[in-house]
């Protein structure tokens, strides 16, 4: 029995082997192998004979009794902790290895099986992700044909920016410019972001505090995706990240992705507003439906099929590492297999445990709600004095299917799925995930509650309502965020629902509840003076809030960069996650200026020529 045997066995008589893994003293929980360890990547490779592999490894123990093994087990069996009976190494073989020949999954695998015989335990190779030698990391791949239509397409918009750009400056001053060519100038694009005009409909002024609204909530998606992301990576300290994650920080990361939603009522609520207020000049038919949709898919969809196409080709040649070929690799396969289903919007549905680029199923969710609000909105056009009891009937019913779908399939919540394990798969493995969350029913309570402030606000500017005169309007605008973060608290509690109807109840309340707070903030929003409407409808909040779709894009990318091609492992924190938040999202909008004005913008507005 080597000295690393014997001192388990001292710890074992001392702290009386039976403990529960909550009660992991220090000196206990660093007996433990470490999670991950990652060997200097670009030494290893820089050398002629270099080999390094990176693998997932199975311990078991090598005899009966194996007390190292018995402080895994233990530690592994609270769903909290990460199973460390699975471990990942990136090992430089080459340096660990006397021998400088054989196949490298072998010698790979041989090196594994030393490590663990050490300590022992017996190792078992059960997934490799890599071996990359010498010549193979200094080698230049060839590009592709998807790489090079890719590339050709950067250059193509590249070269009507330009074109668009001369053009302007041509003409100068003139009136009755081209719009087809205008659309692509930089200097008129440019302007369009970059003002800050003021609406003299007060019908669409009172929308002015979207804009901060918009913004801020992107700024708090950002964070909890980098939060996310934290267990994607190899992690130094693992156990931090598992304390976050089932701790304050967790809980609220995780029950607060509710607060997506509020982008779905957002959307539906436009969509329905802005087809309402012009309604007494020009009635609202089913004919409007196909330029609506067309409208629609040319606003999202060339930032959309840009980034997808980039996550399929040149992301993963941008940079390198140890797991960067792991994680940007297998996002980069997804993206390939799934490009299709992303120009159709169907990606949600299509391969949906498969995700490229994790933003990406709102877009999806949206679309689809998008089409089903519009006929809701048009078909209701005739029947508008039925449509807060339809629209509002329909809410309620919406959010009792939600119920019922999770009861019928025994789907979890995400603070329960909230595991680490679970984490570091990005829920692959999880149904909740991928057929319930990503579900546009689960998103159609939020879109319904958009249709419904929509019409009722509509309603009620008609009517000539006064509501600064509504004083529990007032009241309760300002009582909505403190409530709202209370409840969010309290999925401490409800993250520990074992029963399968609690959970169903609780989802369906949850629905309710969220799209019902945020209906009233809304209202208060538009109608009520505050000194947070006035902080919400700053100017200022426009130039980032147009970004707003090249930023939910761009974010990801900028975010796994940042994380993934560290040479060694992350060290997580609040800290560390705030500021890796905050580099990725100066770096976003910094992207994102110049995608939305050289691909966004132009693309709408030379689409918009065409379905006019």
């Amino acid at each position: 029995m080597n000295h690393y045997n014997a001192i388990c066995v001292c710890l074992c008589v001392l702290f009386g082997i039976v403990m529960s893994a909550s009660e992991f003293t220090d000196e206990e929980y660093y007996h433990l192998p470490d999670l991950y360890h990652l060997d200097d990547y670009t030494k290893c490779l820089s050398q002629k004979q270099g080999l390094y592999c990176l693998g997932t490894f199975e311990l078991s123990p090598a005899e009966e009794q194996s007390p190292v093994f018995d402080l895994i087990k233990v530690y592994s069996e609270n769903p909290h902790h990460f199973n460390r009976t699975i471990i990942q190494r990136g090992w430089c073989v080459s340096s660990r290895s006397l021998r400088t020949e054989g196949e490298p999954v072998r010698r790979f695998t041989k090196c594994g099986q030393d490590w663990a015989r050490s300590r022992g335990m017996n190792a078992r190779l059960l997934k490799l992700e890599y071996c990359r030698t010498h010549d193979e990391a200094k080698t230049p791949n060839a590009s592709d044909l998807p790489e090079r239509v890719f590339l050709c397409a950067i250059i193509c918009i590249l070269i009507f920016n330009v074109i668009g750009t001369a053009y302007d400056l041509w003409k100068g001053n003139e009136e009755n410019k081209n719009k087809i060519l205008m659309a692509w100038s930089i200097p008129s694009n440019w302007s369009r972001l970059t003002s800050s005009l003021s609406n003299e409909d007060p019908r669409l002024s009172c929308l002015a505090p979207f804009q901060g609204a918009r913004v801020i909530v992107m700024a708090l998606v950002l964070w909890g995706h980098v939060f996310f992301s934290h267990a994607l990576v190899y992690l130094q300290n693992p156990r931090d990240y598992e304390k976050s994650l089932h701790g304050v920080i967790g809980t609220l990361v995780y029950n607060g992705t509710s607060i997506v939603q509020m982008f779905v009522i957002f959307s539906n609520f436009l969509c329905a507003y802005n087809l309402l207020l012009p309604s007494n000049k020009k009635p609202l038919t089913l004919s409007m439906f196909p330029k609506q949709i067309v409208k629609r898919y040319s606003r999202i969809t060339p930032m959309n099929l840009l980034l997808v196409g980039y996550g399929a080709t040149w992301w993963v040649h941008s940079r390198d590492g140890a797991i960067w070929p792991v994680l940007v690799g297998n996002e980069k396969i997804f993206c390939e297999q799934k490009f299709w289903s992303h120009a159709l919007y169907i990606n949600n549905f299509y391969m949906p445990e498969n995700v490229c680029f994790i933003q990406t199923w709102f877009l999806a969710v949206d679309m689809q709600l998008h089409i089903l609000a519009l006929i809701l909105t048009l078909c209701l056009a005739k029947h508008r004095r039925h449509a807060l009891r339809i629209l509002g009937s329909l809410f309620v019913l919406s959010c009792a299917g939600l119920s019922l779908m999770v009861y019928l399939n025994n789907y979890s919540t995400l603070l329960q799925i909230a595991e680490p394990d679970n984490a570091r798969t990005m829920l692959r493995n999880k149904p909740s995930f991928y057929e319930m969350y990503v579900n546009p029913f689960n998103s159609l309570p939020a879109c319904l509650m958009g249709l419904f402030l929509a019409h009722l606000l509509y309603e009620l500017q008609e009517n000539g309502y006064k509501f600064h005169e509504c004083k529990w309007l007032k009241y309760s605008h300002a009582l909505m965020i403190p409530l709202y973060i209370l409840w969010l608290f309290c999925g401490i509690y409800f993250r520990e629902l074992k029963s399968n109807i609690d959970t169903a109840l609780f989802i369906g309340l949850d629905r309710l509840l969220f799209c019902s707070i945020f209906a009233v903030k809304l209202m208060g929003f538009t109608t009520i003076q505050s000194r947070a409407r006035k902080f919400f409808s700053w100017r200022g909040w426009d130039v980032f809030a147009r970004m707003s779709l090249s930023v939910m894009m761009i974010h990801w990318v900028v975010n796994v960069t940042i994380v993934a091609a560290r040479p060694t492992r992350t060290f997580t924190s609040f800290i560390d996650v705030s500021i890796d938040a905050a580099a990725t999202i100066v770096f976003t909008y910094i992207m994102a200026a110049p995608a939305t004005i050289l691909v966004e913008m132009p693309m709408q507005r030379f689409l918009d020529n065409f379905t006019r």
